[in-house]
């Protein structure tokens, strides 16, 4: 299935990508045993009261002081600037680095809309103690608090007397609807955690468009990258699979098994999942065997003519000929040669 498909990026050691060839293929296949639904329309339906609003996205630079914490060289030589990468405790030290002055930004895009309810997602503990020393009014809801703790917070801003809240997406990024609240500010992101924080808010039934604000340092240009390049890839995704959603089966691509056993062409193209299943290709030991079996197979039929062994012996028994297992005629053949 892997080489069927995909073929090993060379750039990237351990990443595989679709071949061009085969990215209709591919989806068209999917599409035989899943669905992707986004929206009524993907199934044919209308659209009609699941229309979503705008959702708007803000992002917001902070320049980051490269002068501080430059580290050195290997030979023990001062750096004029600090350079960060994409290791963990690189980020983790950015972060660190620029929380203060993140948090200061977050503050001016809250206060300017002293109307609305905010909420704001952190990904660390030492970013929501800033946001709190920035908004003393944000109300934190931290992993360590008691459960009823937590519930009772969350129920108090669905109620509209907590205004901003404060949180990570891991707590709680899934589960609630807050459909009323239209504002909302991330400190820091990954795509998945993204993902699924904004539609606490930006989900059917939300009547306004969702302002979504990502308040970042400049040295993380490369988290941004990655960010924008799997949403790109989500949404590239979701287009091809509704695609081959809306393509009439008999206008998919047929998945014949050409190199297997001869009766395997006969099976209905259509149905996708057993001729995939037996298209695949073994390698070493396996295609050795793979490739007896065909052969004997072959064989078989040719001897027999179109029906199947189950049926040829059947057929010998019915007629009152005990066909020969492979015991007996090794028997024989050994008192033949005594």
């Amino acid at each position: 299935m892997l080489s069927r498909w995909f073929i090993a990026d060379q750039t990237q050691m351990g990443l595989y990508r679709l071949k061009r060839p085969a990215v209709r293929p591919f989806w068209d296949w999917v599409a035989s045993w899943a669905c992707c639904v986004s929206k009524p329309s993907d199934l044919g339906f209308s659209d009609d009261g699941f229309e979503m609003p705008a959702l708007n996205l803000h992002r917001h630079l902070v320049a980051a002081d490269r002068g501080i914490d430059t580290g050195e060289e290997k030979d023990g030589q001062i750096r004029l600037f600090r350079t960060p990468d994409m290791s963990a405790t690189s980020i983790h030290r950015e972060k660190r680095l620029t929380s203060q002055a993140r948090a200061r930004r977050l503050a001016e895009i809250v206060s300017a809309e002293p109307g609305e309810p905010w909420i704001i997602w952190v990904e660390t503990d030492y970013d929501a103690d800033a946001v709190r020393e920035a908004i003393p009014e944000a109300v934190e809801i931290r992993g360590s608090m008691p459960i009823e703790k937590k519930e009772e917070r969350l129920e108090a801003f669905s109620r509209g007397e907590i205004r901003i809240l404060l949180y990570k997406p891991s707590i709680c990024g899934f589960g609630v609807n807050w459909q009323y609240c239209a504002r909302m500010a991330f400190m820091g992101l990954s795509y998945e955690s993204f993902y699924g924080a904004v539609r606490r808010c930006w989900r059917f039934r939300q009547k306004r468009a969702v302002d979504v604000h990502v308040v970042c340092a400049d040295t993380e240009e490369a988290i941004w990258q990655v960010v924008s390049r799997k949403a790109g890839d989500h949404d590239a995704t979701k287009a091809e699979m509704a695609s081959a959603m809306s393509r009439p089966p008999r206008h998919r691509k047929s998945f014949k098994a050409t190199h297997l056993i001869p009766h395997a062409e006969a099976l209905d193209a259509d149905t996708g999942l057993r001729t995939v299943a037996q298209s695949h290709q073994p390698h070493g030991r396996q295609a050795a065997r793979a490739e007896a079996h065909r052969q004997g197979f072959s064989r078989l039929v040719c001897e027999m003519g179109h029906e199947g062994p189950n049926e040829a012996l059947r057929a010998k028994r019915r007629s009152g000929e005990q066909p020969e297992s492979r015991r007996s005629t090794f028997e024989t053949e050994e008192v033949k040669r005594l």
